[in-house]
């Protein structure tokens, strides 16, 4: 288990960290507070957006763009128009 920070998930999932404080209060993302922080398994993170249709589109394309496949439009690491 990798335990995480709010700047840590905010920076992974590119969002506001106010967006990933308040995710965890609904239980969208799983985390624990302790006192006034949040803490985070980043790898279970990481587990449910590569989890997901979008996710896994997301991670494949990454793993292309690394490996220097060409992407959907014959550039490499892109799949835009």
């Amino acid at each position: 288990m990798e335990i995480a920070t709010v700047p840590e998930v905010a920076a992974f999932l590119r969002m506001k960290e106010s967006t990933v404080r308040g995710l965890a209060s609904r239980g969208v993302l799983p985390g624990y507070k302790l006192g006034k922080s949040w803490r985070f398994d980043i790898t279970a993170i990481r587990n449910i957006f590569l989890a997901s249709p979008a996710g896994n589109a997301r991670h494949q394309e990454e793993t292309r763009s690394r490996k220097g496949e060409m992407g959907r439009n014959g550039r490499i690491g892109s799949s835009e128009p």
